[in-house]
């Protein structure tokens, strides 16, 4: 059955559903992540047509994060360590390693100074205690409870195993958990898209409901899988798949109830999403693949190299009574690797 239209569908309350690993169909490998949990969480249901006071108004079908498009996160300034007054130290040496952040490279390894020094106490500030809780007889607090028990948020956490072929198609599974029983349902889907177009977001509103977007994703490429195992005189069978629909997105349940809306209505939000989003989160992503390739470049003439370590401890002059008078002090560590 074709599914290329949204699903309207009442306000349900729905438990976290436990997915245990599975496998593709015979003919395909494992998938990695291979698992799907749908939860709603909102407030307890109420009709549709309930004349409780509607939320503003805001767009049926739409990202609600930034697109990550490349461009490199701003690196969060290093801690200025405290001018220590050294009492003893001592120095040796050990391999260290960090990752060369170029994929099928090797770590980085080298041979690093590890300095431990006792230190006379730098006297910080404290922590600051925990905020109190929220007093619950306050009217503020009262009046803010009432709020959203009028206007409840409808949100959707959903994890989504993805496994692209050829760039041109995605297998889809995800399960079901109704009513919070102990029995899943699972649900398998081809899709005609590409869903490495939908990574650099994470939460998306439609129809109504806000969704928050975790996904395990991989891919293959039939003709390279072809090759492999022709090397070996062994023949690929690729996963067969139904006829897709070629007048827009749209996916092919292969597994499960389709009048089951509840477990329908994730797939039906992200296909609603790609027709107004699609050619945003294609050219987000081609600039993602652009950046990744520049650092790559860069990372492969520029290696990271494995930074001396400085460990600097110290027992507190005073401190506040703790049930553990045995208490050793604080530590502060500065340097690339421990």
């Amino acid at each position: 059955m074709l599914h290329t239209e949204s699903w309207n569908i009442g306000l349900l309350t729905l438990t976290v559903v436990s997915l245990l690993a599975y496998m593709c169909p015979a003919s395909m490998k494992t998938i990695p992540l291979a698992f799907v949990v749908l939860t709603v969480a909102m407030a307890p249901a109420r009709s549709q047509d309930s004349d409780a006071t509607a939320s503003p108004a805001a767009p049926a079908t739409a990202i609600l994060d930034k697109v990550v498009a490349g461009s490199p996160s701003q690196t969060a300034p290093k801690p200025v360590a405290p001018n220590f007054t050294v009492k003893s130290t001592f120095t040796h040496q050990a391999e260290a390693q960090v990752d060369s952040g170029v994929p099928g490279l090797p770590p980085v390894k080298k041979m690093v100074n590890v300095t431990v020094n006792l230190v006379e106490d730098p006297h910080l500030p404290d922590p600051p205690p925990p905020l109190p809780a929220l007093d619950i007889s306050d009217p503020a607090v009262q009046a803010r409870m009432a709020a959203i028990r009028r206007n409840p948020r409808k949100t959707v956490t959903a994890y989504i195993s993805a496994t692209v072929y050829d760039h041109s198609r995605t297998f889809l599974r995800w399960w079901w958990q109704p009513g919070g029983g102990e029995k899943s349902d699972e649900f398998n889907a081809w899709s005609n898209l590409d869903f490495n177009d939908f990574s650099g977001f994470a939460r998306f509103t439609s129809n109504g409901r806000d969704y928050a977007l975790l996904m395990g994703i991989g891919n293959q490429s039939t003709g390279q899988n072809r090759k492999l195992l022709a090397r070996s005189g062994r023949t690929y069978q690729e996963p067969e798949h139904p006829p897709l629909p070629t007048d827009g997105p749209g996916y092919v349940l292969t597994l499960g109830d389709p009048s089951n809306t509840g477990a329908i209505a994730t797939m039906d939000a992200l296909h609603d999403l790609y027709r107004v989003e699609g050619e945003r989160l294609k050219a987000a992503r081609a600039q993602r693949e652009i950046a990744s390739k520049e650092r790559e470049d860069y990372l492969r003439l520029h290696p990271p190299v494995p930074e001396d370590v400085t460990i600097s401890f110290w027992k507190r002059d005073s401190r506040p009574s703790a049930p553990d008078d045995n208490a050793a002090g604080d530590s502060a560590v500065k340097g690339g690797a421990q």
